[in-house]
């Protein structure tokens, strides 16, 4: 195995070699059609201009990936497009084997595909392909292939072009499955949608108002003549003259039609619509809703068709009535129920008796309610009928329910009144779906916090206002700070039961006419308008930050959890909706940066800030596979003595422009990002190795020490990962010691003792490093497995000069002594601070007064000469 097959991470991957593409070049070459393609250049940088340099621009410049391939696969040239689609520069991807590079892994099987095709075709045109970049990401390519020949018809290379398709199919996918949850809405309410282009005309229906329509290939609506077609010949000049005054007079459009079908049918469907207007106040598209109501209005005709009939066909009457599932109510001039049909009783919640002889209107609209009666009353002089209006009645039991009346009138032969028939539809549950499918699509599920949707309408609307009103607002941006280990230490069920109880909180937290949506995950925002400052934004932060103080009772477990807050301010901090959750998300992160539970106001300082750490982000995620990290390593030493005890592994960044990064600045942002799984399992692998190869050397290490973060401990899987660590370095596990801060092991104690009890069983040691700065308990440092606890810095960096850190390290090195804990102190750099550790009981120590952190070869000298008693430091 050669080095770089030894190296952590590293995978081999089963592909052809380049000798298996001589075949394929013959294959291809009886295969493929005969033509060629002017491409008079080639593309490498660098190459004198010729005939073909405007050509060569073009393509350069081209937002597509162009590549040239050889017969043999390999890769002759590559555009720009190319390099950026797939990560690589030019020198890495140029004279390589253009497939095993581009379809590395499983993504090579579809080259088996793409070569039969080729050979069958000849050519390729639009073949989605899945490739893997550089960075492992996968991007999907639409490839397009062009051959070119020479003069005897040999196959001279082959022109890849590819357009990456990857955020169109995303949104493709995302755009059917809405589509899909709106069809689904619509079939279970029974109502279809339609819309209307008017430029265009145009007309598109969904699939439930296709098929209340019944249209099919031979009887199609496409555009607004084909509707007019297909509408009753006596109703269709109807339509076209309510629709034309709809858009004239943008007054509300509510038409029922008749459809006649196949073997004598005829349809009745009920039509809405809102119409779209241009800035000139030009209709430009309409949308609106459709429903068969054809079993509503035979009944109605079969109502008025009885009431016409003879005496003697009262009884055949009574009977429709009182089976019909409309409320039927019959009303004297004086508002006295004189009859009511079954239906009506039922849906009322009254017996007959208690309506009879009753006044309807007061029965039924009690209260606030009865003014819905007056604006009736007031249509009904003027129209003399009604037609579906729209009430809410209040049943006996004193449910709400909403109930669509028809009016029916009955007259003498002089014309006087003598009856209104109220034939009334339950219309409670469509009103009801029609609520739920506009909550869903503007609400959060799980919250019923506003979504992003939601706040973006929202928030346009605010800043509108605020420009008409000359008013400012604010805009807050929360995240619940490491809500991440709440889902993989309780399950996601207690991290939405945290989402539910956050989402009160904040709502409790601001005033009635202010908006708090949730936007995903665990982020939320608050929208606070009309206000004069961002004194208004700061108290409510500082409102929030308290309210989050009282623990959250999750599954009978009390956890504490903090919110970071960002703050804008509009429109000081911007004016569009982009800008001010970009500005308020830059501040949210700074209040991170703070150390948490904090909240921070935007400054245009931020803004460069939050670029440079997105730019530190993404280095980041190339840092492991170029092989830019490094270990150094600080001897641990007996103090009285000066003999090697161990070292403590240190990751080091070498960034390719930023030269040397500090630890401090990228751990945290690979901590947040998830990159510390992969960078803390490689400085695990890394340092076994080292170790395992220094004491094959002879080197008298007793440990070697290595930081373990908090995700790793908590969904890392640290036990298996070290077993495997010290299996293939053949490190004897009581070499190896895993460091593990005291503010994590503390708040994680319930969760971490059953890893790191595996840890130990596995002969592992476990060292609580920067002990002091956290809030340990006795209790549970008596409970925890570990063997040595670490003096943190700041308190041996002032001694002997200040008394507190004197007491404080006093008072460490007996708590550790007195549990039979090693005491290691870090920071060690002079040597009145080790004379005053070792008197005080704690013998080892490391710190610049030693060594600093060395890399490999300078530790192994250094470590040579001690046992040579080279005098390197006084001890």
């Amino acid at each position: 195995m050669s080095s770089s097959d030894a190296k952590f991470g590293s995978q081999p991957v089963n592909v052809p070699h380049d000798n298996s593409w001589p075949s394929i070049r013959e294959r291809l070459a009886e295969r493929i059609p005969r033509f060629s393609f002017p491409f008079p250049f080639r593309f490498t940088p660098g190459q004198p201009a010729e005939t073909g340099s405007y050509t060569e621009h073009i393509v350069q410049k081209s937002p597509s990936l162009i590549a040239s391939i050889s017969p043999d696969g390999l890769t002759i040239s590559i555009n720009d497009a190319g390099c950026r689609i797939t990560g690589y520069t030019r020198e890495e991807i140029i004279g390589k084997n253009w497939w095993t590079t581009i379809y590395a892994g499983d993504k090579y099987k579809q080259v088996d595909q793409l070569i039969i095709d080729f050979e069958r075709d000849g050519w390729i045109h639009d073949y989605e392909l899945e490739i893997e970049t550089k960075s492992g990401e996968t991007r999907i390519i639409c490839w397009t292939s062009v051959n070119r020949f020479d003069e005897h018809d040999n196959l001279l290379e082959i022109i890849g072009i590819g357009d990456d398709v990857t955020e169109r199919k995303r949104a493709e996918a995302e755009l059917v499955a809405s589509e899909a949850r709106l069809e689904e809405a619509q079939l279970v309410a029974s109502i279809g949608s339609w819309e209307f282009d008017s430029l265009a005309n145009r007309m598109w229906l969904s699939k439930t108002a296709v098929a209340i329509l019944e249209l099919d290939h031979e009887r199609k609506l496409e555009s607004y003549e084909d509707l007019l077609a297909l509408v009753h010949p006596e109703d269709s000049q109807t339509l076209d003259r309510e629709f034309t005054m709809h858009r004239q007079l943008r007054r509300p459009y509510d038409l029922t039609v008749r459809f006649p079908l196949a073997e004598n049918r005829t349809k009745y469907i009920r039509a809405r619509c809102e119409t779209l207007y241009d800035d000139d106040g030009n209709a430009t598209r309409s949308i609106g809703t459709c429903q068969d109501v054809t079993k509503e209005i035979e009944q109605e005709a079969q109502l008025q068709r009885t009431f016409e009939e003879t005496k003697a066909l009262k009884e055949y009457t009574d009977h429709i009535v009182q089976n019909s599932p409309s409320y039927i109510v019959g009303i004297d001039p004086d508002g006295l129920c004189v009859s009511i049909n079954d239906a009506g009783c039922r849906i009322s919640g009254y017996r007959r008796e208690e309506l009879i002889g009753k006044n309807i209107w007061e029965v039924n609209y009690p209260g606030e309610k009865f003014a819905q009666v007056e604006r009736l009353f007031r249509i009904f002089e003027i129209s003399g009928s009604v037609k579906d209006y729209e009430m809410t009645i209040e049943t006996k039991s004193g449910e709400a329910r909403d109930i669509s009346w028809t009016s029916i009138n009955r007259y003498d032969d002089d014309g006087n009144l003598l009856e209104i028939i109220g034939v009334g539809q339950d219309i409670t549950e469509l009103k009801r779906s029609q609520a739920e499918l506009e909550t869903l699509a503007h609400h959060d599920p799980l919250t019923g916090l506003p979504n992003r949707l939601y706040l973006a309408v929202r928030l346009e609307l605010a800043l509108e206002r605020a420009k008409r009103r000359a008013t400012s607002g604010a805009l807050l941006f929360l995240d619940l700070d490491n809500f991440k280990n709440i889902n993989d230490s309780l399950g996601h069920y207690a991290g939405d039961e945290l989402l539910m109880q956050a989402a009160t909180r904040l709502r409790n937290c601001v005033r009635h006419e202010d908006t708090v949506a949730r936007i995903g995950g665990d982020e939320f925002t608050l929208l606070l308008e009309d206000i004069n400052s961002n004194i208004h934004g700061i108290r409510v932060a500082e409102k929030i930050i308290k309210a989050f103080d009282k623990p959250f009772d999750l599954q009978g477990r009390e956890l504490h959890i903090t919110p970071s807050i960002g703050i804008s301010m509009y429109p000081r901090d911007g004016e569009t909706i982009d800008v001010l959750l970009r500005n308020a998300d830059a501040a949210m992160y700074e209040a991170k940066e703070q150390g948490r539970n904090a909240f921070a106001v935007y400054t245009e300082a931020l803004t460069s800030e939050a670029l440079e750490r997105m730019q530190l982000e993404q280095s980041l995620h190339k840092a492991l596979q170029n092989d830019e990290f490094m270990l150094c390593y600080q001897p641990q030493l007996d103090m009285r003595t000066g003999e090697i005890v161990g070292a403590e592994s240190l990751i080091r960044w070498e960034h390719p422009d930023k030269g040397l990064i500090p630890p401090n600045d990228f751990i945290p942002i690979a901590e947040e990002s998830g990159l510390i799984l992969p960078i803390g399992a490689w400085v695990l692998y890394q340092a076994c190795g080292q170790a395992k190869t220094w004491l094959d050397a002879g080197l008298p290490l007793q440990r070697i020490a290595v930081n373990i973060a908090e995700p790793q401990v908590s969904r890392g899987n640290l036990l298996a990962l070290c077993k495997e660590a010290l299996d293939i370095s053949g490190l004897p596990p009581e070499h190896l010691e895993l460091e593990v801060t005291e503010s994590f092991i503390m708040s994680e104690a319930g969760g971490a003792i059953e890893t790191l009890e595996g840890l130990r069983d596995l002969g592992v040691s476990l060292s609580v490093d920067d002990f002091g700065t956290g809030y340990s308990s006795l209790a549970y440092l008596k409970r925890l497995p570990i063997n040595k606890i670490k003096i943190d810095r700041s308190f041996v960096r002032d001694i002997p000069d200040d008394a507190d850190d004197i007491a404080i390290t006093r008072a460490i090195i007996a708590l550790g002594n007195s549990l039979r804990l090693d005491v290691i102190a870090e920071g060690v750099e002079t040597e009145e601070q080790r004379g005053f550790l070792v008197s005080e009981g704690c013998l080892k120590g490391q710190g610049y007064l030693f060594s600093k952190p060395l890399p490999p070869e300078e530790f192994f000298s250094w470590v040579s000469r001690q046992l040579d008693n080279t005098p390197c430091v006084k001890v």
